[in-house]
């Protein structure tokens, strides 16, 4: 099984992570979606994997990761996904607005269907 991840930006050049509302692993292509656009942006590798597992810990999602500066590897339960990524720049604005969406989801504002 191939991991399909779904990244888009708005007008305003804002990350919007798309999950289809009838995925029956909503969380687990949420934290993927999340892992790319983090990588993508530049957050180094350490940091993506604390970040991945604090998030994953907070929606109650038995996941572990392995980034590299290439790929992440996701394992949610007895499936593991590997997702190849090509480098990228550092882009601190849009690190930002992960954060954002990243604190939303936690807080109960916004749910990963959003």
């Amino acid at each position: 099984m191939s991991a399909r991840v779904l990244l888009s930006t708005d007008e305003s050049g804002t990350p919007a992570l798309m999950t289809p509302m009838n995925d029956d692993d909503t969380t687990a292509r949420f934290l993927q979606q999340l892992a790319r656009a983090l990588h993508v942006y530049g957050l180094p590798s350490h940091r993506l994997e604390e970040a991945l597992q604090g998030m994953a810990e907070d929606l109650h999602c038995d996941a572990q990761f392995l980034v590299t500066p290439t790929a992440i590897v996701s394992s949610f339960g007895s499936e593991t996904r590997l997702l190849r990524i090509d480098g990228g720049e550092t882009h601190l604005e849009r690190l930002a607005e992960l954060n954002e969406i990243m604190s939303a989801v936690r807080e109960g504002a916004s749910s990963v269907d959003e």
